[in-house]
This record gives structure tokens, sequence and C-alpha cells, in this order.
């Protein structure tokens, strides 16, 4: 299943703006609401 086109917006504009502590994402899900939730913290994005 390919995500919609405004995920991938969404992604692209997230990826090119300040980052702050506490900020959560979903990643290597199979759909949009599928994933590994991973909360940046201090540096490089850790998942949980």
């Amino acid at each position: 299943m390919t995500p919609p086109r405004l995920f991938w917006v969404w992604l692209l504009v997230a990826g090119t703006q300040g980052v702050n502590d506490g900020d959560m994402r979903l990643a290597d899900g199979g759909a949009t609401n599928q994933g590994r939730v991973e909360i940046f913290y201090r540096g490089p994005w850790p998942d949980l």
C-alpha cells in the first residue's frame, strides 16, 4: 500500500524544519497509521 501524497509532503517539510525534544514520528510502517514510534531526544531518533 502506497502512502498518500500528503504524507510524503509532510515528511519532506518535517525533515527540513528544526526538530525539538519530545517530537514524535512513526517510521517503517506498512501504512500511514502503522510503524515504529520514535521520540526525538537529544540527537538521533531512537526507536521505542
